[in-house]
């Protein structure tokens, strides 16, 4: 059985290179996913399309980390700061005369960081909850340093927005166990 292993492992190599020869790129050019230092625990709001999203990077060991991801459909939200008043309406809050976020879609996913700083979720063949989980495919994310977000779900489709928020473990842990909470609750748990 060892060396049926060894032989296929042989043959992905060999198609991976060979592809990558045909389209005149070194494999060494690829990041290599998992290969960067883990991803810190943190909350990321970005918005796409007409989609706020929520992605929450667990704590843990090693390279990867359990992560959760959850979409809001909603024009843009805002955090109310009237004089005297610092509220947080639930977690993303909202502009009066508007309806609050409606939840779309929420999901696991794994979270890892490639050696060129970028942070991957991948949520492919998750099994999806909420309202419009019956036509969604899940979305897997890179956060580019650069703030640039890109999605790709199981179907090959791909998007792109731009993160408007983070909330690091570290600095900002009550608040970040807000945005945990709420994710973990809204996909159905931990991984």
């Amino acid at each position: 059985m060892r060396s049926d292993l060894g032989v296929a492992a042989c043959l992905r190599l060999l198609c991976c290179l060979t592809a990558c020869w045909g389209m005149g790129i070194a494999a060494a050019e690829f990041p290599k996913p998992g290969r960067g230092p883990a991803p810190a625990a943190q909350a990321i709001i970005f918005h796409w399309d007409t989609y706020r999203t929520l992605l929450v990077v667990g704590d843990g060991v090693g390279t990867t980390r359990p992560a959760w991801v959850v979409t809001y459909e909603n024009p843009p939200m805002t955090v109310l700061n009237a004089p005297g008043i610092g509220a947080l309406i639930g977690l993303f809050g909202y502009e009066f005369g508007r309806r609050e976020p409606q939840q779309v879609v929420a999901y696991r996913a794994q979270a890892f960081a490639d050696d060129a700083g970028i942070i991957h979720l991948d949520a492919r063949k998750a099994v999806i909850a909420g309202p419009q989980a019956q036509a969604w495919s899940p979305d897997s994310f890179a956060i580019h340093p650069d703030a640039s977000v890109t999605s790709e779900d199981d179907n090959g489709n791909g998007n792109a927005g731009k993160v408007e928020s983070r909330v690091l473990q570290t600095v900002d842990p009550v608040r970040y166990r807000e945005f945990l909470t709420e994710a973990r609750i809204a996909a159905g748990g931990d991984i």
